[in-house]
């Protein structure tokens, strides 16, 4: 099942199309100065492709986490206060309805409230809502509910220890990305470099690097420095990447 948050709309595809035809004309200067040069990329545009994908739904992942952490929070407070299940669901999203700010979780929070009023558990919303989203706390919540619901757990403790240990998580990661932040960066420009460098031969010294361009030699020579600097870019990114 997709989930309509993760999929990019058709904006975005224009972008990434104009982006990626940049990236394939220019990589097809530098390294083979033929317009051919463009349908040996295809694999690494494709991969270039698939990496922007997956930094979407990472991103809006991430934003989404984010979001249910204070959702959790101000759930577990109105609980704490003597509000209903319904109604602290109700207080929540007047709350995020009344903020400026954009929040994914306002949306989910309509339809989480009109599924509990008609009679669904807290936990079975919360464990579509897990299902859907693909975030393990979502359903790590929904399944201690779930117990709770079963043997008369404390609903409010949970919610309460359950925002904690979120909280607890968003800044231990906030501290690896900021460790890491650095390597990224030096990531970025290894990467770019190989292309600085065949710009700048292209530009200063057209006579040395023709046999690049115009020989069976250079074309092949020319591949396996594209593939090297290909396989650098996936390397740098799975060392550099924290699973969301």
């Amino acid at each position: 099942m997709k989930y309509k948050l993760y999929t990019p709309g058709v904006g975005w595809y224009i972008v990434e199309l104009v982006r990626l035809g940049a990236i394939g004309v220019i990589c097809s200067f530098l390294f083979y100065d033929k317009w051919w040069g463009v349908l040996l990329l295809q694999p690494y545009l494709i991969y270039l492709h698939k990496k922007r994908l997956v930094l979407f739904k990472n991103d809006k992942k991430r934003s989404l986490r984010e979001d249910f952490k204070n959702v959790v929070v101000g759930l577990s407070a109105a609980l704490s206060a003597g509000y209903s299940i319904e109604n602290a669901f109700s207080y929540v999203l007047d709350e995020l309805e009344s903020a400026e700010e954009q929040n994914y979780m306002e949306d989910e929070l309509k339809l989480m409230l009109n599924k509990i009023s008609c009679g669904s558990g807290i936990d079975e919303v919360m464990r579509e809502l897990g299902d859907k989203s693909e975030i393990s706390e979502i359903s790590q919540l929904s399944s201690l509910l779930a117990i709770g619901k079963k043997y008369g757990g404390n609903i409010i403790h949970i919610f309460r220890q359950f925002a904690s240990s979120m909280a607890e998580k968003s800044s231990i990661e906030l501290e690896i990305n900021t460790m890491i932040a650095a390597k990224k960066l030096e990531g970025k420009i290894m990467t770019v470099m190989p292309f600085m460098i065949m710009l700048y031969l292209r530009i200063t010294g057209v006579s040395y690097s023709d046999i690049l361009y115009k020989s069976l030699f250079g074309h092949v020579f020319m591949t396996v420095c594209l593939g090297i600097t290909a396989g650098m870019t996936l390397a740098i990114d799975r060392i550099t990447t924290i699973t969301v």
